[in-house]
């Protein structure tokens, strides 16, 4: 009888296992439609990594979206003095957040 009680576990932890493969298939196929939309974006003229930026920040929470972009211009005004590249991350985020220059920090 115990050979009953070991077997049903196991059959019970391969069932999710099972389901957690059928589910990565799914997120991988997502994925795959996921890349190829912003690839179709990108043949449109649009930007995929201001789009991710943008989409990205449209699933934050408001209160916690303007605290990080309070700390982003606080950090930029620590660095004002500090010269600039063109096409910088901090650039391309200050244009995510609403077409600011951000040379003019």
């Amino acid at each position: 009888m115990s050979g009953i009680g070991h077997n049903l576990p196991n059959a019970k932890l391969r069932k999710f296992f099972e389901r957690l493969e059928r589910l990565q298939e799914e997120i991988d196929g997502l994925n795959a439609n996921k890349s190829e939309l912003y690839a179709e974006a990108k043949g449109s003229g649009f930007d995929p990594k201001i789009m991710r930026i943008v989409f990205s920040r449209r699933q934050q929470d408001t209160a916690e979206l303007q605290e990080k972009d309070a700390q982003i211009a606080l950090y930029e005004e620590a660095l004002s003095g500090v010269k600039k590249k063109t096409g910088t991350k901090s650039a391309t985020r200050a244009r995510a957040r609403g077409g600011k220059d951000a040379d003019a920090s």
